[in-house]
Formats: structure tokens, sequence, C-alpha cells
């Protein structure tokens, strides 16, 4: 994976990138946690946005008084994914989890397990519903039975879900060993 990457969407922009020496940070004795926060600061502020991150109270990330800025942050072993846009998004990366097979009966419901399941589109079905989740604020009561994963097409990077009787398309990349996936 390229040190830094950007992608543009129709509504704003996913910053991708390696956080340097990160296994060596862990193994130091940094928490893994206080590393990706510290990183995601000093990319908010590289962007130009100075001002306070804060975390709404279903997790959402927010920038204190820019109201028409929306925020997802996603992060999985030392590569760290901000969407920055002017409506509400959802972004999740992955790195490969062969665990995904064995515990799909926790968010692959049975409309889902009739799919053929491989481990790539294990991979997609639990990106698209964390994106996906994290565009709605968290304000999805089952989200293993009410939102499901209805096809995807790997040559376009496209995946359809369905939720609530509506029809919704998410963007998936797969980078290396890591997936991301990304609403719109």
């Amino acid at each position: 994976m390229a040190q830094n990457q950007i992608i543009n969407t129709s509504i704003g922009e996913i910053h991708i990138w390696k956080v340097e020496n990160y296994s060596a940070r862990v193994a130091a004795g940094e928490k893994k946690r206080w590393i990706e926060r510290t990183e995601v600061r000093a990319k908010l502020d590289e962007l130009g946005f100075e001002q306070s991150l804060s975390y709404k109270s279903t997790g959402q990330p927010f920038i204190e008084g820019l109201d028409d800025t929306f925020l997802s942050i996603s992060h999985s072993n030392g590569v760290i994914a901000i969407y920055c846009a002017n409506c509400p998004v959802g972004v999740d990366i992955e790195h490969q989890r062969l665990s995904l097979f064995e515990g799909r009966n926790y968010f692959v419901n049975e409309r889902e397990e009739k799919l053929d399941l491989t481990q790539e589109l294990l991979q997609i079905i639990w990106g698209a519903k964390e994106a996906f989740y994290k565009k709605f604020e968290g304000q999805i009561v089952d989200l293993k039975n009410d939102v499901t994963i209805c096809s995807y097409y790997r040559e376009t990077g496209l995946v359809q879900l369905e939720f609530e009787g509506k029809e919704y398309w998410l963007n998936f990349k797969v980078m290396e060993e890591m997936y991301l996936v990304y609403t719109e």
C-alpha cells in the first residue's frame, strides 16, 4: 500500500495512510489507541481542521464549530482512513481476517447465508455494515438483521444493500490484504 492515498468521492475525500513504525512503536509499549488518536489529530491539523476533534454520544467524530463538515474514521493495524465530507458518511478499513468465516453468525443474516460466502465477500459484508452503521451514527438497532447485503460487484467496486425497504450502494476497494468500504 502506498504511504498516503486520497480517494475523491462525489461528496468529499478519504485520506488513507500507514502509520510509520507502527509495529515497532506498539512493541516498544505505546498504546495502539494513543497512536491512532495522535495520528488522526495530526492529519486533521494537516488538512486545515485545527479546531477541536470531539465525539458525539453515538461515537461519531466531529469538528467543533464546523456543522457542515462530517467525518468518519477507521483504523486497522496501523492503517488509518479519514472520510471528510459535506454530509453524513461512513468508512471502514480492515485487514483480512480469516476468523470472519468462523464468526459469521455474529454479522451475516439468513438472506446473506444464501450468497457464495467467500473470504472476500465476508470482509465486504463486515465492512459495508460497519460503514453504513457509521453513516447512520449508530441508529440501527439490529445491524445483522436490519441491513442486508444483496450483491457485490468486484469489477466495479460496488456493493448493494437493503435497509428499511430501501436500496443503497456502497463502494469498496481491495488493497493488498486490506478492504476499504465507504458510503457516498
